[in-house]
């Protein structure tokens, strides 16, 4: 299992991404689709497994605010009780799969999550790294 406060860095560091470039291009490239409009967003990476392709969750300000859940506005209209899983089954988590980089059905609290983000400027840090590093190959 990966460090609580893993990031990207990290994965780079200790050298666990066997093709960190593209992973982390990836990754920008799903935060630009899911994020249009949206603004700033940060990466927060999957704790379970050694690294070599954690699956990793977008989160936006604005899927941080606090609201009740369909089943939750059910259950007091109706008095009714409403099927716990069917929020999560229908919730859209912005999960993608680290090596696939579709989106996953997963539940946020399926996976152990770092208590670290990502975002944008450190990612783009990182790539600017690699750029350095093939110019001085040449």
């Amino acid at each position: 299992m990966l460090p609580e406060n893993v990031t990207l860095k990290y994965l780079v560091e200790n050298r666990l991404l066997p093709n960190a470039e593209d992973y982390i291009r990836c990754i920008r490239l799903n935060c630009r689709q899911l994020g249009k409009g949206k603004g700033e967003y940060v990466v927060r990476l999957g704790r379970t497994g050694d690294g070599i392709a954690p699956n990793y969750r977008i989160e936006f300000p604005s899927d941080q605010a606090v609201c009740a859940t369909s089943g939750e506005l059910h259950n007091h209209f109706t008095g009714a009780r409403w099927p716990a899983d069917v929020d999560e089954f229908f919730s859209r988590d912005n999960v993608f799969n680290g090596r696939s980089h579709k989106e996953a059905v997963l539940g946020k609290a399926k996976e152990s999550w770092s208590v670290e983000t990502d975002d944008e400027a450190s990612m783009m840090g990182l790539l600017q790294i690699f750029v350095e590093a093939r110019k001085a190959r040449k």
